[in-house]
């Protein structure tokens, strides 16, 4: 059910958006080969969705998208 949620909630916002010029990546883990690149860039552009932040071990901080990870009840208020 989270899924489908998640899946309409993307599929609105990106079909109800306007084009948006896209910046450099700003996920770590999501490529720009990706099939939801486009959608999960402008979601983040717009201010949708966050990241997660994530040290590597040089500690720089590198934000990450973790698409294969089921979101919160409360991720998912946030983006609505």
């Amino acid at each position: 059910m989270r899924k489908f949620i998640l899946k309409a909630a993307v599929t609105a916002l990106t079909l109800g958006s306007a084009s948006v010029t896209f910046a450099a990546n700003s996920f770590s883990d999501v490529q720009p080969t990706h099939w939801a690149y486009k959608a999960v860039t402008e979601l983040a552009e717009v201010g949708v969705i966050e990241g997660y932040g994530d040290y590597n071990a040089d500690t720089s901080l590198s934000n990450k998208f973790n698409g294969g990870r089921n979101i919160t009840r409360y991720e998912m208020a946030q983006m609505i």
